[in-house]
């Protein structure tokens, strides 16, 4: 009764939009659902499951709005609440989508395949592997979509430059790779106008509207940056524009790297690039059979668009001295596949059996993410309870080597950690979930590997008062192979002068001194 009620006081628009909600809702649940059902702690989750409470060194990562909405969200206090926080994150998308694919005039059909890339593509599960940060990441997503709700050749420029402007500063306060979103959407916008109007030149100029808007809000970032913001030493370093062309040359060649090795390295890769390629035969066809003018330079400006896309995925991070290569920052390739999608539920082609065969093409190309999302979600699971084993037989070590002297017995990995079998084989196979599985494993963080083990063993029950080897040799930091300490380690270890060694199949752990050291080589049998 309550709910017929309430169904009957909302306008015909608003009930457009809570049907298409509650169609793109449960799409991007069940996207999300392997990340909630792995139930695992990613990356810095580890230490802000720890210290965050009583840490503000969130505060140094120029994210304040995003971490206001954790406070707020997470009853005023840095607490874990997922998996509630991927399901916010998934419903204000939802939200965000559909009011987006009606502004747009999508019918409901054609708007669900289409606008459903923006939240389920590969690029996105990293973000929404985060148990704080993937709630104001989704935040962001959908936030900058907004300013797509108006369309500058219809309202005024003024007010809506004004109210774009404030919108995506307050994304760049949130989680600043989705501009590269914003410039995709912009791109998308301009390939529907250029549809719609034939006019390459009303098609630039709102393009050029957006960029405008975009230019105008970095200069206040930056501004505030330099004004209020006190950045952590990642950040900064992050953040640092590039010196010289070589730099440029140098990061686009790293890029074409990345791009080799996620799209032309197996089957998920070059199936996504051939409907990247099929999108853009359907445009020409398109082309070829409107009515436009200069089909010539309308062809050009339309394919000019489909390649500035594609180069919204290292958007400006291409002009960082040291760009942030992981596949969480190429959030843009689900608006690039949003558009090419689009391409295959059009209803121009006039030709039903055709139509019909697109579109179920299209349907299963979101199936394919959504499969994707499980197979990542059985990876994240398989490496973090092969983590947990690990982490508990090194706790293991240190507890029977120490012989309960914990205050003055040093712990440290030499080495990297080994992958699990089911996770290799998955990362082997798609390529484009490598950064989701291996890279956390084999970034070696001062002296232990993973970089975010001692936050594992205290959790599973390490000694409070005891001290990892990483604590004395951080002022060394990457040049700690340099350092006096570990140069004895590795040379004890290497000549074999240890006092005793634990064996386990997957590394060795040995005493030397003051020192306990598991050793992923297992240099000393």
């Amino acid at each position: 009764m309550i709910y017929t009620k309430f169904i009957e006081n909302l306008s015909d628009y608003q009930k457009d939009i809570l049907s298409r909600f509650l169609i793109f809702l449960p799409i991007f649940l069940i996207f999300v659902f392997p990340i909630i059902h792995a139930n695992t702690y990613y990356g810095d989750d580890w230490y802000r499951a720890l210290w965050i409470s009583t840490s503000n060194a969130w505060l140094t990562d120029h994210r304040p709005l995003g971490y206001l909405t954790v406070f707020i969200t997470s009853a005023f206090g840095m607490r874990d609440i997922a998996p509630l926080s991927q399901i916010i994150g998934a419903i204000s998308v939802a939200l965000s989508v559909s009011i987006l694919s009606l502004q747009w005039n999508y019918k409901t059909f054609p708007a669900v395949i289409c606008f459903s890339f923006i939240f389920c593509q590969p690029f996105f599960l990293q973000n929404l592997s985060y148990h704080f940060d993937s709630m104001f990441m989704c935040f962001a997503l959908a936030s900058s979509l907004i300013p797509f709700y108006s369309d500058p050749s219809k309202e005024n420029k003024r007010k809506l430059f004004t109210y774009s402007t404030i919108i995506i500063f307050l994304v760049l306060n949130m989680y600043q790779p989705t501009i590269s979103v914003y410039l995709s959407i912009s791109l998308f916008e301009s390939m529907r106008n250029l549809l719609k109007t034939k006019k390459v030149t009303t098609s630039s100029k709102n393009f050029i509207f957006r960029l405008s808007s975009l230019g105008f809000s970095l200069l206040l970032f930056q501004v505030e940056s330099l004004l209020f913001v006190k950045k952590s030493a990642y950040v900064s370093q992050h953040s640092e524009i590039i010196h010289s062309i070589k730099n440029i040359e140098n990061n686009f060649h790293s890029y074409l790297t990345i791009f080799h090795t996620y799209f032309l390295k197996d089957i998920f890769g070059y199936f996504m690039v051939f409907v990247i390629l099929t999108s853009i035969i359907l445009f020409v066809k398109l082309s070829l059979n409107s009515d436009v003018k200069n089909k010539f330079i309308f062809l050009f400006f339309g394919l000019l668009i489909f390649v500035l896309n594609i180069a919204t995925i290292p958007s400006l991070q291409i002009i960082l001295l040291h760009p942030v290569l992981n596949s969480r920052t190429f959030i843009s390739f689900g608006a690039i596949l949003s558009m090419c999608v689009s391409f295959f539920v059009n209803e121009n082609l006039k030709k039903p059996v055709i139509n019909a065969s697109l579109s179920y093409f299209a349907a299963y190309i979101l199936f394919s993410q959504i499969a994707l999302s499980f197979i990542n979600g059985n990876g994240l699971k398989a490496q973090n309870d092969y983590r947990i084993m690990i982490a508990d037989q090194m706790n293991n070590d240190y507890s029977v080597l120490s012989n309960g002297r914990n205050d003055n017995t040093l712990f440290g990995t030499l080495g990297d950690e080994k992958i699990s079998t089911v996770s290799e084989k998955i990362f082997r196979k798609y390529h484009i979930l490598e950064d989701n599985i291996k890279l956390l494993s084999f970034f070696s963080y001062y002296t232990q590997s993973p970089f975010f083990l001692p936050c594992i063993m205290l959790i599973r029950g390490f000694p409070d008062s005891s001290l990892f080897l990483s604590d004395t040799l951080s002022s060394f930091k990457e040049n700690y192979r340099d350092s006096p300490t570990w140069k004895m380690i590795n040379e004890k270890v290497t000549s074999c002068h240890v006092e005793r060694i634990i064996h386990h199949p997957l590394f060795n752990t040995y005493k030397i001194g003051n020192y306990i050291i598991s050793d992923y080589a297992k240099k000393c049998s």
